[in-house]
């Protein structure tokens, strides 16, 4: 290494050090003077109440400031907030998926450039927040850059295998890369008369009975550097995209039971209640699914290891859910909820939340610590999503394009052109 080299390296390291310390200070500061101690911020999110309540009451006894927070249902969360916002009801934060900030947007107020920049994010917290939560928009006729939510954690998908059945076929650890996963897919399942399956090799192949369809279905799509609404909306990414769509509708396909890879069907229960059956081998599923498979399922002996690769890969991609916490538009607190936001994602507050959630941090330093399993480590780092504008739209096209395929009824490319007509359609009644 020259003595350019290092000299590029050092002032790098001392860049990010500076803009931890500088995020620090800021989230440890006294809130601006709102009130006489009376003051309240209201929160609404989808997660626990359980996971931040301690935080709320400490953040309540140091600021001076009350968090009201209310657990919401995910699938009505977005149709509340329109309605709060209409009836000028609105909580002041939100914390809430990666897809429901990118989705609502327009309904959030950016992070203030003065509080902290697009870059300090950058440096703080891994590349998947920077990708998810910062946008290039035009401001006064000029391209600015604007961070749409703090991280609060990540949640790889990785691969949960059922140990006693690997032993049965004489399989000794998981899958790294699709190839293997085929394999060790093909030797699990179990077919009785008809085709039926007894057992499952894996949980691949359908979406009316696969919760995480799209996700799947996104990790195999990122691992060939494609976009998932690009290539439904135009023909961008063709070629990566047929192949996905074959590749993935395969397992649920009943006409290759004999040939090919077939393991599962719509007749057969999902994925987490057929793991803990113990007629499943393998599944993809969010790591903070880990702790409640174990504490409900003592019988279950099963194994937890990233998400399998394209075979000799050069760079790791994985999957991951990103949840975040952002500040409306609307309300009528902006400083005081960002400090409350800073705070809540400072290093000191997300080593107490991590714990509770089963996920990776979000934030670097975090994630380099020596407590952080290799798996977690490697996966935050390696996370990757892309924009979706219309994370809905998104998955009911892929559910029809996967189910036609698997039926028989389409071609991966006749899928295609069906699913971008219809979306034009959509959009251009908007």
């Amino acid at each position: 290494m020259n003595k350019v080299q290092v000299i590029i390296i050092a002032f790098s390291i001392i860049i990010v050090i500076a803009a931890i310390i500088i995020f620090s200070l800021m989230s440890s500061g006294e809130p601006p003077r709102i009130g006489d101690g009376t003051s309240q911020l209201v929160v609404w999110g989808v997660d626990r109440k359980e996971i931040f309540q301690s935080l709320f009451e400490t953040y309540e006894r140091e600021f001076k400031v009350k968090i009201e927070y209310e657990v919401k249902n995910p699938r009505t969360f977005r149709q509340d907030i329109i309605e709060a916002l209409a009836s000028e009801k609105n909580p002041d934060l939100v914390i809430a998926s990666a897809d429901w900030i990118v989705a609502n947007r327009e309904r959030l107020a950016p992070l203030p450039s003065s509080t902290a920049t697009p870059e300090d994010i950058e440096n703080i917290f891994a590349r998947i927040v920077a990708d998810t939560f910062i946008e290039t928009v035009t401001a006064q006729q000029k391209p600015q850059r604007v961070v749409w939510a703090l991280p609060l954690w990540i949640d790889p998908l990785v691969l949960y295998w059922n140990k006693d059945i690997f032993a049965e076929v004489r399989r000794a650890v998981p899958p790294p890369d699709w190839t293997e996963f085929i394999k060790a897919s093909n030797d699990i399942r179990k077919l009785g008369q008809s085709d039926v399956v007894v057992r499952a090799g894996s949980a691949l192949g359908r979406a009316s009975n696969i919760p995480l369809y799209k996700e799947i279905f996104s990790l195999l799509l990122l691992q060939e550097n494609a976009d998932l609404e690009a290539s439904l909306q135009k023909t961008s990414y063709q070629q990566e995209m047929e192949s996905v769509i074959r590749f993935y509708s395969d397992f649920g396909n009943a006409s290759k039971a004999r040939s090919g890879v077939y393991t599962w069907n719509t007749r057969i229960a999902e994925p987490r209640a057929l793991f803990t059956e113990g007629k499943l081998g393998m599944m993809l599923d969010y790591h903070s699914y880990k702790s409640f498979l174990a504490e409900k399922n003592t019988h279950i002996s099963f194994g937890v290891a990233l998400a399998p690769q394209i075979e000799n890969a050069k760079t790791p991609v994985h999957f991951a859910d990103v949840h975040a916490i952002a500040v409306l538009r609307r309300s009528q607190g902006q400083k005081t909820a960002w400090h409350f936001a800073q705070w809540l994602t400072s290093q000191a507050q997300a080593a107490i939340y991590l714990p509770r959630v089963g996920a990776a941090p979000a934030r670097r330093d975090l994630i380099q610590a020596s407590v952080l399993s290799p798996l977690l480590q490697e996966s935050a780092l390696n996370a990757r999503r892309t924009k979706e504008n219309y994370p809905e739209y998104n998955s009911d096209f892929l559910r029809d394009i996967i189910e036609s395929v698997a039926d028989g009824r389409l071609t991966p490319s006749e899928s295609l052109a069906e699913t971008r007509a219809r979306y034009r359609g959509l959009l251009e009644q908007q």
